[in-house]
């Protein structure tokens, strides 16, 4: 299944600082939850200027969490942060 992301909740500034989830029309997953579809083989991206770019999981070098990012695409910006916040939430 493809996903289509247009929101996003940010860091609730506990120790992980990871953001709190993602959603689209209809949907909103945890990043944990997330992390599980893309291991099951769904799919998610954002739009960036007209452009599909892919979610992916990436694991954080020291603390060896996962957690959810954009494939590199050569803009300086970070494409789920600049989502709006999902409604409600």
């Amino acid at each position: 299944m493809v996903y289509h992301v247009n929101c996003h909740v940010p860091d609730n500034f506990d120790l992980d600082r990871r953001i709190q989830g993602i959603g689209g029309f209809g949907w909103y997953l945890s990043v944990d939850e997330v992390i599980r579809y893309i291991a099951n083989g769904h799919t998610f991206y954002v739009n960036v200027d007209g452009r599909q770019v892919r979610v992916v999981v990436r694991q954080h070098p020291t603390s060896r969490r996962y957690y959810i990012a954009t494939e590199a695409d050569n803009y300086p910006q970070n494409n789920l942060l600049s989502l709006p916040r999902c409604p409600g939430r």
